[in-house]
């Protein structure tokens, strides 16, 4: 074994460069495949719209209870409180954080809902859906989230009820235990466009582990690597003059064939895979920027009167 070659800093770039290559381009072909998807299909989810529409009006006589008296009730200093109503009542729903963890307060007695089960929630959503009603099954009890409900917005709903609708288009509803509400919707279509794009994009399989942002950050700061040392090797190796030959052809490159073409193609496009590398990067902060988390805080406007860090009611009608 001849270490002089192994600490030479060329042969060194080369093959770190060859090698991180081979080992993160099933990820970049991945990454990019799936990006597309996300560019024009973000997530599956039931649209405020959709859900205020189908919901009941509101009879405001009936609610006699403030929200300042149900936040007592199920103490908790709220954050989001909304009013809406459930099986013919008007109820209170509040969370103690900008993404979920929700409590139920009836706002006619007072009195806070215990969670919903399986019955009340096949119950509810024949309500909610009444022209699935013949057709709607239970489908699953969700301890965790699942790939369609691993976003962290809905995070602080579960545990969930699925529930399927058994039409053509495989529609099925997650109703929330905690709140008593519907909180995402997804179809077939939707559910495998979310996997080829959201999902895979950002490797939600693994949400909600521990690892999730280092692995992230790592396959990132490898890809950063990989294209800055081939940057550098693609500049050492290219020639000002033709002074390499190839079956007598003067070229300005050492290799041939597609190696050739792979050389010239990396200078061209390698700060472009470098600014790409920085936009995966910058959201799942990587970098350690000051106030990131404050910038990151944008106002939302969801039609549910929800003002991100501001506690704000609103009643949830039509």
């Amino acid at each position: 074994m001849n270490f002089r070659k192994l600490l030479d800093w060329r042969k060194l770039l080369i093959y770190s460069h060859r090698w991180l290559g081979i080992a993160i381009t099933v990820m970049f072909l991945v990454w990019t495949l799936s990006g597309v998807v996300l560019m024009y299909y973000g997530h599956p989810q039931i649209t405020t719209g959709e859900r205020l529409l189908r919901l009941e009006p509101i009879n405001f006589s009936t609610a006699t209870v403030t929200p300042a008296e149900a936040a007592a009730k199920a103490a908790i200093k709220p954050y989001r409180v909304r009013l809406s109503l459930y099986d013919g009542r008007p109820v209170y729903r509040l969370t103690r954080n900008s993404i979920g963890n929700w409590s139920a307060v009836y706002a006619d007695t007072g009195e806070v809902l215990p969670r919903m089960g399986r019955e009340q929630a096949l119950k509810w959503m024949k309500q909610f859906a009444p022209e699935h009603a013949s057709t709607m099954t239970y489908d699953a009890y969700l301890e965790s989230p699942d790939e369609y409900t691993r976003i962290p917005t809905l995070a602080g709903y579960v545990p969930l009820h699925r529930i399927a609708m058994n039409d053509p288009a495989g529609t099925e509803y997650y109703v929330s235990e905690k709140s008593s509400d519907i909180i995402q919707k997804t179809d077939r279509k939707g559910r495998i466009l979310a996997i080829s794009g959201y999902v895979l994009h950002n490797l939600f399989f693994f949400r909600q582990r521990t690892w999730w942002t280092p692995l992230l950050d790592f396959i990132a700061w490898t890809a950063m690597l990989m294209v800055v040392t081939g940057i550098v090797v693609g500049i050492w190796r290219v020639a000002l003059k033709p002074r390499f030959r190839h079956k007598g052809v003067q070229s300005y490159t050492p290799y041939s064939g597609w190696m050739k073409w792979h050389h010239y193609a990396g200078l061209i496009f390698g700060l472009f895979s470098i600014s790409w590398i920085l936009s995966g990067m910058i959201p799942i902060s990587t970098f350690p920027i000051p106030g990131w988390m404050e910038v990151s805080k944008r106002v939302e406007s969801n039609g549910e009167g929800f003002i991100m860090g501001t506690p704000l009611f609103l009643p949830d009608q039509r």
